[in-house]
């Protein structure tokens, strides 16, 4: 304890007036500073709007990069394929242990089928499949989620435009159900099927924005109680956290790309020296002389 205290005393005696000169000096500077930023707020604006144009260019580069990146790998799975071509809209891919269904293709989108999944339905749950994937395909479903992906991807620093994709997403899928089961007259077919699916369908988990499939966007299980139990209207809303950092990136993205279309250049209309006299000690003289000088008129 003696030697505790002594170190303090020590401490006390020839280090605290250092840490306050120098607290004093932070002080002083960060005032000083503090003053400038104040007296050149456009200096401000100009800040907030590079950092506004970085991050969201910075996310559009993050965007183009994950939908080619997503492309590619879906060249790739299909290239790996074993496909047999039945025509403009149906492929067959000749695997006896896959079990997959989905639709590809951002322009001309066509309807693949294994094999395996045909031999593991029955006859209706195979048509309600087919009638799943031919909604896809007629309404460009690939292209659709190609293209929700890329927003959420995007605009990633706003997670509520995630949860809004998210949403789409599993609604497209519902779309597709719904259409299925209203042709087949009866959900069940297409409930039996997604359960048979879904065990086998991780093999499409490789480019989920260039595939739409029956085990694809949404919970299967939330999908086959919705078949069989119906609809059901209550939506779920992002949470709290969710929703303040989504509307305080969204402010300060607004407001880094409308607020230059009002901005000034400090002295642009005539020379003052306001400024000078913040710090008269050290700029005023000569920031006077330069102002008032018949050569520097604006």
């Amino acid at each position: 304890m003696l030697s505790v205290a002594l170190g303090m005393l020590l401490w006390i005696a020839y280090g605290l007036p250092g840490l306050l000169h120098l607290t004093h000096h932070i002080i002083d500077f960060c005032q000083s500073f503090f003053v400038r930023c104040v007296e050149y707020f456009d200096i401000l604006k100009l800040v907030i709007l590079w950092s506004g144009l970085a991050l969201f260019a910075g996310g559009l580069l993050y965007g183009i990069a994950r939908a080619a990146i997503n492309l590619i790998k879906a060249r790739r799975v299909i290239k790996k394929l074993p496909l047999a071509d039945c025509g403009l809209s149906v492929v067959l891919i000749n695997d006896l242990k896959s079990r997959i269904a989905f639709t590809h293709g951002l322009v001309r989108p066509r309807i693949y089928l294994s094999r395996g999944l045909l031999n593991s339905l029955d006859r209706g749950e195979i048509k309600s499949v087919f009638l799943h994937e031919l909604h896809h395909k007629r309404h460009l479903d690939p292209l659709r989620f190609f293209l929700l992906n890329f927003i959420r991807d995007s605009f990633f620093y706003i997670p509520a435009i995630g949860h809004l994709v998210v949403h789409l997403l599993a609604k497209k899928e519902h779309e597709a159900d719904d259409a299925a089961a209203s042709s087949m007259r009866e959900p069940l077919s297409l409930a039996s099927a997604l359960i048979k699916v879904a065990a086998f369908n991780r093999e499409m988990a490789a480019a989920p924005a260039a595939f739409t499939g029956v085990g694809g966007s949404g919970s299967v299980t939330g999908r086959v109680r919705r078949l069989v139990e119906g609809p059901d209207e209550k939506r779920a809303l992002p949470s709290a956290r969710t929703f303040a950092i989504s509307v305080l990136m969204a402010s300060f993205l607004s407001l880094s790309l409308a607020w230059p279309l009002n901005a000034t250049f400090p002295g642009a209309e005539e020379c003052s020296t306001i400024h000078c006299t913040g710090h008269q000690d050290k700029l005023g003289a000569d920031c006077k002389v330069h102002c008032k000088s018949s050569q520097h008129k604006h």
